[in-house]
């Protein structure tokens, strides 16, 4: 929802906010429980709050997002390179910064199954 957030972990090279997993991602996302005939009574909250993070500990969060994880060696090293560039150019000479975050909650009650004879 803020857009240097969500721009963190963008490849310089590639347009991965676009991409076919990314968008299937948002779909599930904000699909929920609701695609699913295992639940009833279903309800979805999402939460803001901001955290107080080092520098160095956002650019090592997100170096656990799977698309990083994943990324071959070479692209790891240029988002992540990108990451502390664009950190460096929003917060110059800050060693820690607020980052907002948000949870995305589901509850459901489990449709009950029948019994097998």
């Amino acid at each position: 929802e803020v857009e240097w957030v969500r721009d963190l972990d963008r490849r310089p090279s590639a347009d991965v906010w676009n991409s076919e997993a990314e968008r299937e991602h948002r779909r599930l996302r904000a699909a929920g429980l609701t695609e699913t005939t295992l639940f009833d009574d279903i309800a979805m909250q999402t939460f803001g709050y901001s955290r107080r993070m080092e520098v160095v500990d956002v650019i090592e969060m997100v170096a656990t997002y799977s698309g990083v994880i994943t990324a071959s060696d070479a692209d790891r090293a240029e988002l992540l390179e990108s990451v502390t560039e664009k950190l460096a150019d929003l917060f110059p000479g800050e060693s820690a910064i607020d980052v907002p975050m948000r949870s995305w909650c589901w509850r459901g009650s489990r449709i009950s199954r029948p019994v097998a004879p």
